[in-house]
Parts: structure tokens; sequence; C-alpha cells
């Protein structure tokens, strides 16, 4: 009582409280992840702190952070045990009063027995996601600490939740090895799901790495990687027709190659030829295929990696307040972590972790995350070698299905939005949402427009549609239709500014050799920092409107991350790379408000920071190592308005990583 009556007053005697919002004080609740958040200025000039305790004096923490003023909001890095708890926040200039919230015992806990039969795991987790109240279901102790499982078939999913709530999976720090291109996880529509203390592992791999022996004109005779599966094993791996070119020395991207090469036509040899020094045992095996593209990049020792897209990691499609927590995965066969329309999702101590004689963790991106109100909370995990972007958060595009009147519209779905292609065509959007209107072609937003009104979804024909009456008159540029594959960039694309990821936190991550973009970010407010980014063959951050996800960033930090070895690929890029593609010169200005501070980066040759179509950003007091011979400017911009460069320190190099592209 002492406490909150001193803390009253120094609130008080500071100007306004700050206004504590979820949980509700005096709330209670079995899920251990409670969100923490509240009212805030949104400046990244501001400073928060949290203390969590269970004592109103909070004279020892059980968790707290100091949270800058674009996140105003916390996870706990580990789940909160039962028992009551009080929290507050201070700034520098005001204090919040102390709420509680009482995290209850589960309903029950379920063990399910160790058994490496697929139907038999699926019965006892049936029975134990229908339990009523909360349940932990723990998997018992497998001989080896390995559940190895054959499904019956590929692209199956191991735990799938539809419409269920209130589980915590515990694997109880178990291997779970499938044999077969496996989903590990999907919790649709369903709600405070924890996934905790899994490995998951998929063998034979779901990818496979070929090495170039011999090449002659486009025609390339080539070895499989040990421990990698033949590529005729797998149909996908005959029919991806792309690959990524990597090097068996640094298990990266091959410096200054191309995104993907292009293959046809693997057939496997009676016998292999002779390749000189690299001559084979009797019981090698050699393939031949013909490259299609970028054939000219490729070289005798290469690496070739065939990654097709099968079945993803742990997935979230609807619902709210999943937490993917101390889990290590090892392969995936698609984007190891993924969501959609998923609130208050929290990824904690969740590492993609390359093998030493693998070459990849996973076949796709490592995340995607899109069109949700609050985008995820990423930290203190590992994230290595994926076969696109490490990580990828946005708003999903719609477009207008036709125009109804000067202020009602119908919308529709486009590609690649998953989930309203299972739920009848629901957009997820809410009365008060304001959409984005813009024109890919030339770079122009036509309008920001406010929803007042809406119904649906309903079918017309082949579509599901959205009747939506906005609070101002359409633009009549706005061209309606379908966004389908390859992307019509005359069609007018859409976003839902509400739900472009917005509030990202991605802190205290390390991310290594990932294919392309360490981080590539859309929406408005983002935390990034602490962040350790290594080899990767794209930029540690960049900020542009993909295709189809989208748009623009707003309000970002960007400080105190380590940016080393980056943008391997030829490719244009940077480290920090702010644009807006399809942008002519004098287009608008997409991007606004960013803050880059106190990073520490050693990457080159080329420019540092390459920056066009953003307004107010700010780069100072970083401390950047440069080839001292690159001819580039540290900062170059195009198409931006005021670009602030100041108090960094810059160190000359002659270190041959820094100076020349091509090494390998």
């Amino acid at each position: 009582v002492q406490a909150v009556v001193l803390l009253l007053a120094l609130a008080r005697s500071q100007g306004q409280a700050l206004t504590l919002l979820t949980p509700l004080n005096n709330s209670a609740s079995w899920y251990p992840f409670p969100h923490f958040t509240w009212n805030c200025s949104a400046a990244s000039t501001n400073e928060y702190v949290i203390e969590v305790s269970i004592d109103p004096s909070f004279k020892a923490l059980i968790a707290g952070d100091t949270i800058n003023g674009v996140a105003c909001r916390y996870f706990a890095m580990q789940p909160l045990l039962p028992n009551r708890y009080f929290w507050r926040v201070r700034s520098d200039n005001q204090a919040s009063l102390i709420n509680s919230l009482t995290i209850t015992t589960v309903s029950q806990t379920i063990t399910i027995p160790a058994s490496d039969n697929w139907s038999d795991l699926q019965s006892h987790l049936a029975a134990a996601y229908a339990m009523p109240g909360s349940t932990r279901i723990v998997f018992a102790s497998a001989a080896n600490n390995e559940y190895r499982i054959t499904p019956p078939s590929s692209l199956l999913t191991f735990l799938n939740l539809s419409n269920v709530n209130d589980v915590y999976l515990d694997g109880n720090h178990q291997r779970f090895n499938f044999s077969l291109p496996t989903a590990f996880s999907l919790a649709t529509d369903s709600s405070r799901i924890v996934i905790a203390n899994f490995t998951f592992d998929i063998h034979p791999l779901p990818y496979t790495a070929l090495r170039v022996r011999t090449l002659t004109a486009t025609t390339a005779i080539v070895t499989t990687e040990p421990g990698h599966p033949l590529p005729d094993s797998l149909a996908a791996f005959l029919n991806n027709g792309i690959a990524e070119l990597m090097t068996s020395s640094t298990r990266r991207v091959k410096r200054n190659g191309p995104l993907l090469v292009g293959y046809v036509n693997v057939s496997r040899l009676p016998a292999c030829p002779s390749l000189g020094q690299y001559e084979l045992g009797p019981g090698d095996i050699c393939f031949q295929l013909t490259l299609t593209d970028k054939s000219a990049a490729v070289a005798v020792d290469d690496i070739i990696v065939v990654d097709p897209r099968l079945a993803t990691g742990l997935e979230a499609q609807g619902g709210s307040s999943a937490a993917w927590v101390d889990n290590v995965l090892y392969a995936c066969s698609n984007e190891c972590l993924t969501s959609q329309n998923h609130e208050q999702l929290a990824i904690l101590n969740t590492s993609l972790i390359r093998l030493p004689e693998r070459y990849l963790a996973a076949n796709n991106g490592g995340h995607n995350h899109h069109s949700m109100a609050i985008a995820p909370w990423i930290a203190g995990s590992t994230f290595m070698n994926t076969g696109d972007d490490i990580c990828h958060v946005s708003g999903l595009v719609l477009s207008v299905f036709d125009v109804l009147n000067s202020t009602t519209a119908r919308l529709q779905r486009s590609l690649p939005d998953v989930y309203a292609s299972h739920h009848a065509g629901d957009l997820h959007l809410t009365v008060g949402d304001v959409l984005s209107f813009y024109h890919l072609a030339e770079g122009h937003l036509l309008q920001r427009n406010t929803i007042v009104s809406m119904t649906g979804p309903m079918r017309v024909g082949d579509k599901h549609v959205t009747t939506v009456t906005f609070a101002t008159a359409l633009d009549s540029r706005i061209v309606p239709g379908f966004i389908g594959s390859p992307v019509n960039t005359s069609i007018t694309q859409l976003f839902d500014e509400s739900r472009t990821a917005n509030r990202l936190v991605f802190r205290y991550n390390k991310v290594m050799n990932g294919r392309r973009v360490a981080l590539l970010a859309k929406g408005s407010r983002a935390l990034i920092e602490h962040n350790t980014v290594v080899g990767t063959g794209g930029g540690a951050v960049e900020l542009w409107n993909a295709p189809y996800e989208g748009l623009c960033a707003h309000d970002y930090l960007i400080r105190h991350n380590v940016w080393q070895d980056v943008n391997q690929l030829d490719r244009t890029s940077a480290p920090l790379w702010i644009v807006a593609f399809a942008s002519n010169a004098g287009a608008d200005y997409c991007h606004s408000n960013v803050l880059v501070v106190n990073n520490t980066v050693s990457s080159g040759p080329g420019p540092v920071f390459l920056v066009s179509q953003v307004v107010n950003l700010t780069i100072i007091s970083n401390n950047v190592t440069r080839c001292q011979s690159d001819p580039s400017p540290m900062v170059q911009q195009t198409d931006a308005s005021n670009v602030q460069v100041h108090d960094n320190v810059v160190v000359k190099s002659s270190a041959a990583d820094l100076c020349i592209k091509a090494l390998n």
C-alpha cells in the first residue's frame, strides 16, 4: 500500500501518469506470456522502464527492461510462474500506477507417451486438445531423447490446432525427427498457444546440395554433398528449376553471385566420368544438369543448393497470443516461422540452426509475418542459413473488385493471402481502418481513406468480396482487378495501414548467412536493436515495398546493432537500404522518420546507407569501417528529404573483404 501511495505521488509530481493498457488490472489468466502494453508518445526520444515483481514495493524484479517509445510494449523472455504479479512503467517525466495480474495454474497436465507412431501421437494430441479449461501437454522422454517419426505422407502437420485455445505444448527438450517434409505446427484461429522446448528436424533433408565437378558451357556434372539426398530422390528437386549458389568453405551464398540460378534436365549418369583431380570412388553417383539462367556465375566447386518450398515450420493463422519459446529448428522444408492475421505473437529464444555438415536450416525464409495489427516480438534468437530473407514483416496487398459509387467499393483478396482464401474472403478489415491506395507502377500514393462501414464478405462469381464505404470520395484513378502472379502493376494496390505489422520489435538476435535480407520490414513504429548480422546475401535492414507485401516504413528506430560482411550477392543493396520500388524520380516519399544511431558497420564495397523515397532520416553516431579506396559515398541518397548525417566515425581499411566484392 505504501509503495502504491509513493508511486501515485511520484506520478502526480512528474505530470500526467502513464496509462497501463494490458493486461487489465487485477486480471487473472493461466497464460504465462502476458503482453504488457502502455500508452506513450511513440517518440524515439522517450525511454520507458517496465518492472515486474511479486513484491508491490519492487525490491526484487522477476522481469523488466528499458523499452523505447516506438514500441511501448513488452514480453518477458521466460514464462511467469503461477503467482500474483505487480507491474509498473516509468520514464524521465512520467510514471504509471501499479497494476497487478495473477498467473494461475493450468487446469490439467497431460503426458503424451513416447512413440514413433504418427497415428498414436495424433490420437493422444487430439484428446488433449479437447480437454476443458487450460491444458499443459508434455511429451514423455524417448530413447536417446529423440522421436523418429514417419508420417503417412508428406506435407502433413504434426501439431495441428484448429479453433483450439489455452494449450501449452511442452516438447520436454526432445528431438522430433521426421522422415518426410512435415509442417511442425499450425495454429488456425487459435489463441493462447505456447510451443516450448522442442527440437525439430527432417531427415532425409528437404533440400539437397550439389557440388559442381565439371562445367562445359551450360552443362554441369555434379555430385551430392555428404549427408544430402540424391537429386532424383524427390520429385521437387528435379522440378524446382531454381537454386541457390553457395560455397562450401563459408556455407554462405557465393560472394558476388546471383540471387538464383536456373536449371533443367537433371539426369543420373550411368557412371561418373573421369574428373581429373576429382576422381571418385566406385560408390559415387554423378548427375548431369543444364543451367538455364546465370550460368556464367557458376564455377567448378560451387555448391548448387536446391530448396523447394514444401511445408512450413511453426505457423499461426488468425487468433492471438501464441508464444514460441526455447525451440530449435534444424531443418524446415519451407518458411520456418510464419504468421498471418495473428496478434501478439512472441518468438523468444527460438532458433534456426544450421548443423555443421549442412548448408541450410530453412528452404525458404526464416520468418514471414504479415497483416497483423501488432507485429511479432522477436528476441534472443539465432537465425542461420535460410533460403530467402531471414525475416520479412509487412501487410499483404488487397485489391478493388469494383467501384459502386463515389465512396463505396468492393474489395477482394489478392495473392498470396492464404488466410482469406481459406476463410471465405475474410480480409480482417475493421471500421476505422485507414487504407492506402497505391499505384505501384508509378510509385504514387493515390489516397488514404478511412472505412466508415462495411458488409460481407459475400460471394460474387468465383470471388469473395467485402463492400466498404469510405469517409471521402474515392480517387478517380483507382484501377480495379485481381493482383495475381505475375503481379499486374497497373492494378491499384491497397494496404490496410492498421494491419501492416506495426510496432515490430526485433532485438538481441543473431543473424548469420541468410540468402538475402536479414530483416525486411514495413509498417509503422519498429524497434530494431542489439542485433548482430553477419554474412547475409542482402542488407542487414532493408525497407521497401515488395510486389505483394508492403507498403512503407514510418517511425523506425535502428540502434546498437552490429552489421558485418553483409550484402554478399551481386545485387543492388547496402547494409541499410531504403527504397520504394517502381518509383519514378520525384515520386511520393514512401518512408518517413527513421533514426539510425550507434550501430557498428563493417562491410563493403559500396555505400553503407543507400536511401531514397524517404523523408526525415537521421544517421548519427555510427561506427563504420570501409575500404580506403572505395569511391562510393558512405550515404548515397536520391529523392530523399531532410537526411541528417553527423557524428559518425569512419575508419578506412584495406581488408580484402571490404574492398573486393568477388573474393570467391
